[in-house]
């Protein structure tokens, strides 16, 4: 096994009712070992909400994979009603289907992820509107940090909305036809509130209830260079969409 670099949480991504029983379950996906072939010290772990508080059950329920997580997302594939999981990693990514009995079993031979990816975010969603989940997999180009997938402009198709590195706005990538994508940042303002900062979290949500999809996201950089003027602590931003462009909320 390689000498652990660094063990710390990757992404609390998961707040689904895994096993249907009403409470709110949590899944952590750690970044642990030397990717992308060597397997952490540490496994991603699943915390089941009972009565008493958390208990840890990933080794039992089988979703204790050991790569080096970056992102995670969780959704309904096999459409059984059971929440699966999708874990993506600076190595091969995995797909854990949910039994219904609070186990998972591995299901990645559905997408054949043999070879290691540079993974940065997840996303399960109908992008192609025939009611069958979508996987959306970010991989590492230009610096891409997380993923949303929503109908932000209403036209009846999923978006995507991506958060990038300091250097780079978020984008915003309207389906404009079934399958075509057009990058729509500048037009809807992205490229003004994201400007100058590093967004590592996203989610779509409407949270004034409007019926437009906004967005929430997490921002900070990974190293202080703060005596250069660059900030270490970034605010995090909820982006309300307007209908024609996006601004930090009031």
């Amino acid at each position: 096994m390689a000498t652990n670099r660094r063990r710390s949480p990757s992404n609390i991504r998961l707040r689904r009712r895994c096993d249907l029983d009403g409470a709110v379950d949590l899944y952590c996906g750690q970044s642990d070992g030397e990717p992308p072939d060597a397997l952490g010290q540490s496994g991603n772990e699943l915390f089941r909400q009972l009565q008493s508080g958390f208990a840890t059950v990933a080794a039992v329920a089988g979703v204790n994979d050991r790569g080096y997580c970056a992102g995670v997302t969780a959704g309904d594939l096999n459409q059984d009603g059971f929440p699966d999981v999708v874990v993506g990693n600076l190595g091969v990514n995995r797909i854990l289907i949910n039994q219904g009995d609070g186990t998972f079993r591995d299901g990645s031979s559905r997408v054949a992820w043999t070879e290691s990816h540079y993974t940065i975010a997840m996303a399960i969603a109908d992008v192609s509107g025939d009611g069958i989940p979508d996987i959306i997999e970010v991989n590492y180009v230009n610096d891409p940090k997380s993923v949303a997938a929503a109908d932000f402009d209403a036209n009846g198709m999923i978006d995507l909305m991506i958060t990038n590195w300091i250097d780079e706005w978020n984008n915003l990538f309207l389906q404009l036809t079934p399958g075509n994508f057009r990058d729509a940042a500048p037009v809807y303002r992205l490229d003004r509130v994201s400007e100058g900062i590093l967004g590592f979290g996203t989610q779509a949500v409407d949270y004034d209830n409007d019926t437009r999809i906004d967005a929430l996201v997490v921002n900070g950089h990974i190293d202080d260079f703060s005596h250069t003027g660059i900030p270490f602590k970034m605010p995090t931003q909820l982006l309300v969409n307007c209908g024609d462009h996006f601004e930090n909320a009031r």
